[in-house]
């Protein structure tokens, strides 16, 4: 089907921001890059946990969900398999309850060491077609969607929490992150 039958009121997803992010994130995913498949078997919600922890430090899972944007469900499964196959260690925290701090061994910080190689690769990349303007507005751009969709999505979980309905473990992780961005 090709564009003669595009009906002339039919939305235009090649404008719409929401759907070019998400291609542009498809085709930078770890997932489809061969070179870093060949860095350790790991789905993409592993590798990103990876990322997390070695970027910052020593972090909770429910911290990692934050920054990452993903449920906390996701990031337990994550934790599970990656700490199962030695790439991660967790200590108790004495100090806050909110889970087990968690930090790479060695086998992680060596995967953590070369994705963070691949992706200061693919950032010279993307750099290089962007101006110093363009980057930093981009950034910027990209900072105030992610806010408004956090934003949006936590508004819509409290309408359903005032009707009644009972929330998935993702809306109430994002009603607590715009709380947190927020106060």
């Amino acid at each position: 089907m090709g564009s003669e039958h595009k009906l002339s009121d039919s939305f235009d997803l090649m404008t719409y921001i929401p759907y070019r992010m998400s291609a542009a994130s498809a085709l930078l995913a770890f997932d489809r890059d061969p070179e870093v498949s060949a860095i350790a078997d790991l789905a993409l919600r592993e590798f990103r946990v990876i990322m997390d922890i070695g970027a910052t430090g020593p972090l909770k899972a429910v911290d990692i969900a934050r920054q990452s944007r993903v449920s906390s469900s996701t990031v337990s499964r994550a934790v599970a398999r990656l700490t199962r196959e030695g790439y991660v260690e967790q200590q108790v925290d004495h100090a806050d309850q909110r889970g087990p701090i968690l930090s790479l061994t060695a086998k992680g910080q060596s995967v953590y060491d070369r994705l963070a190689d691949r992706c200061r690769e693919r950032a010279q990349l993307i750099d290089a077609a962007l101006t110093e303007t363009e980057r930093a507005f981009l950034v910027q751009a990209l900072r105030r969607i992610e806010h408004l969709a956090e934003d949006l999505l936590a508004d819509h979980a409290e309408q359903a929490l005032r009707a009644g309905q009972v929330l998935s473990r993702d809306q109430r992780d994002l009603m607590r992150w715009a709380r947190q961005r927020t106060s």
